[in-house]
């Protein structure tokens, strides 16, 4: 696969019902008309994702109509979220993003000529950050307070080999799964983008202006905190949110 692919409506339309019927950690769907395909509906009240749902502030009769048919038939493992004025569509898994002019519905998916781009997660992780962080504010405009990152951080492991800080699914929050966290979330790489430790002595500097630690809590350097260095969830999530470089 190229970084970048361009799609056409079957394309586009192959790859969508294949991503919500194979993601089983998160799924963002940001779909602003509700008048979404029954078949649709029905992939993703089987998938086990977690789902996050961006869609816009319905204001026709049918478009409330459409919205509470969505909500009575998708309860499960599903966040709800209305925007004024939203009409970007972008449907993500952990593995690939697709931004397009396609709706969910028969009409566009099999009908229109709509186009979208597909790109790989992993290989444009600064574009995907990107993608995160601009839903993130927009939600954060709306007054919304959620963090697209959690499901994000766990599928990074798998792809550096580093499984050995996730015990199933109870995830160990220590210093080296926060510092690659700010890392990831400042749109940086924690292995290229740390020449001598010196984004990990930067980031350590900013925790110690949030939060004292004892001594030995430190490494020999006095300096850094060690690696395996264990936060509470509540200061971990606290410290990723407050920390960027």
């Amino acid at each position: 696969m190229s970084k970048i692919n361009l799609l056409k409506t079957n394309e586009l339309n192959d790859k969508i019902r294949k991503m919500f019927s194979d993601e089983r950690k998160q799924l963002i769907i940001v779909s602003p008309y509700n008048f979404i395909g029954k078949d649709i509906i029905k992939l993703l009240s089987e998938s086990n994702a977690k789902k996050y749902f961006i869609y816009r502030t319905p204001k026709k009769k049918k478009d409330k109509e459409d919205i509470y048919y969505i909500k009575s038939n998708l309860k499960k493992n599903i966040d709800y979220f209305e925007i004024k004025n939203l009409h970007a569509k972008a449907y993500i898994s952990l593995e690939y993003s697709i931004i397009t002019s396609l709706n969910l519905n028969e009409s566009s998916m099999k009908n229109n000529f709509e186009l979208g781009v597909l790109f790989d997660n992993k290989i444009n992780r600064d574009l995907y950050i990107t993608l995160l962080n601009q839903l993130e504010e927009l939600l954060k405009e709306n007054n919304y307070r959620i963090d697209l990152f959690n499901d994000v951080l766990i599928n990074l492991y798998d792809e550096y080999n580093t499984k050995r800080e996730v015990e199933g699914k109870k995830i160990i929050y220590n210093m080296r799964l926060l510092f690659r966290a700010i890392m990831t979330k400042s749109g940086k790489n924690w292995e290229t983008d740390n020449p001598n430790n010196k984004a990990y002595k930067e980031i350590c500097s900013k925790i110690y202006d949030l939060r004292k630690f004892s001594e030995k809590e430190y490494r020999n350097d006095r300096i850094t905190l060690l690696a395996d260095k264990i936060f509470k969830e509540e200061d971990y999530l606290y410290l990723l949110k407050n920390i960027k470089i």
